[in-house]
C-alpha cells in the first residue's frame, strides 16, 4: 500500500550513498591538487598555471 513512501526512502539512501561517494571522490581530488599561489589552497585552476 505505502510503495510510495517506500520509493521515496529508497531514492533518499540512494542519494546519500551517491553524496558520500562524491565526497570521497572530492577528498581525493584535492589530496591530487598542488596549493594555488592565489588562494593559499587547493584550486582546480592550478592546473592550468605555469610557474
Amino acid at each position: 500500500i505505502n510503495t510510495t513512501s517506500d520509493k521515496v526512502i529508497t531514492n533518499r539512501d540512494n542519494l546519500i550513498k551517491q553524496i558520500e561517494i562524491d565526497n570521497k571522490k572530492y577528498k581525493e581530488f584535492l589530496k591530487n591538487i598542488k596549493v594555488c599561489p592565489f588562494h593559499k589552497k587547493p584550486c582546480p585552476l592550478n592546473e592550468e598555471i605555469k610557474e
